[in-house]
């Protein structure tokens, strides 16, 4: 679960999780709702979606660079 500002959209048709306004804590609730009520199986299978999803993501080169700059411009930007 995370806010709708960072690069990872889509999470829920995905089956990753949820990206949700800042602006809409209902939204927030729901979600967590939602979450709650999740069988074993379905939250066990979430999870796998999201390590599958990771590491494709994240062993793309360009996906390497932007988080490396995106760490970067965080540290110096403090």
């Amino acid at each position: 679960m995370i806010a709708d500002t960072t690069p990872w959209r889509g999470l829920q048709e995905k089956r990753l999780g949820w990206d949700l306004s800042l602006d809409d804590p209902a939204a927030f609730g729901a979600a967590l709702e939602n979450m709650a009520a999740m069988s074993a199986e379905e939250h066990l299978g979430m999870r796998e979606n999201v390590l599958t999803w990771a590491r494709h993501k994240f062993l793309q080169q360009d996906a390497i660079e932007a988080n490396i700059a995106m760490f970067r411009y965080a540290y110096e930007n403090k």
